[in-house]
């Protein structure tokens, strides 16, 4: 969210961890603009960093949750309907 909304440096950060048989492995991305890459990377890592060393408030966990347990079609944008004559 800080990537996209507070300092509009990305059109989005994404995150997933992906798991096969006892391995896995975490992957964070975002797609950006040029010129600002360096910045975003860098706040980028320092979320990271974050998210290993600090406790993380109970309103965030509960949240990524609930996103991460809502089926995925209600995740997504709207889509415009059109009106049948």
């Amino acid at each position: 969210m800080i990537l996209r909304e507070q300092k509009s440096w990305t059109y989005g950060s994404y995150a997933a961890l992906r798991r096969n048989r006892g391995m896995g492995y975490w992957q964070a991305t975002f797609e950006g603009r040029t010129e600002v890459t360096d910045s975003a990377l860098a706040e980028l890592l320092h979320q990271i960093d974050r998210v290993r060393t600090e406790t993380i408030p109970d309103s965030e966990l509960v949240a990524a949750k609930g996103f991460s347990s809502a089926p995925s079609h209600s995740r997504s944008r709207p889509r415009a309907r059109s009106r049948r004559s």
